[in-house]
């Protein structure tokens, strides 16, 4: 947009500085002739919702409609035009509960981590138990075949190391 400032077939700039380009009918002249022709009307620029400026043309001025305001933007809400706005406050509230409940997730992860090895801890004490009382079991009959006849049956020693856990 800035350079068709700087074009010089521009048509509004040669509209506004009053005369028109006419091409060089000449043959090898040096460039175009410009003729002074009587000031036209200036059109408006090509901005969004304007039909005219004051004191051309019509001199009416229509803008377009009015966006969101201040406290739309802040808090949010619908505006004039229709357009909806989430609002920059309450998206900040948002991303800030996404990181503390991030970090409350990276906590109980941590925790639940730490049950785990408990609960794992707590199974393998569970199993060592069931194992040295298996084993004092099998330990207690063989003591008994022993005493019965210590000839036939090998020592509870041996008999654990054998059959048990």
């Amino acid at each position: 947009m800035t350079q068709q400032w700087f074009d010089p077939t521009n048509q509004r700039i040669q509209n506004y500085q009053g005369y028109q380009q006419q091409p060089n009918a000449g043959g090898w002249g040096f460039g175009n002739q410009q003729v002074q022709q009587p000031m036209q009307q200036v059109q408006p620029m090509n901005r969004p919702g304007m039909t005219g400026a004051p004191g051309i043309g019509n001199g009416s001025v229509e803008m377009g409609p009015a966006g969101p305001t201040t406290a739309q933007k802040w808090w949010g809400g619908t505006a004039a035009d229709g357009t909806q706005s989430a609002g920059m406050l309450p998206v900040g509230a948002q991303l800030l509960t996404g990181a503390l409940n991030a970090g409350v997730g990276v906590a109980q992860l941590g925790q639940s981590k730490q049950a785990f090895e408990t609960q794992q801890n707590n199974w393998q004490k569970n199993w060592d138990m069931n194992v040295k009382s298996y084993n004092q079991q099998l330990r207690d009959r063989q003591d008994m075949r022993v005493a019965a006849n210590p000839n036939a049956a090998m020592s509870s020693d041996d008999y654990v190391a054998k059959y048990g856990a």
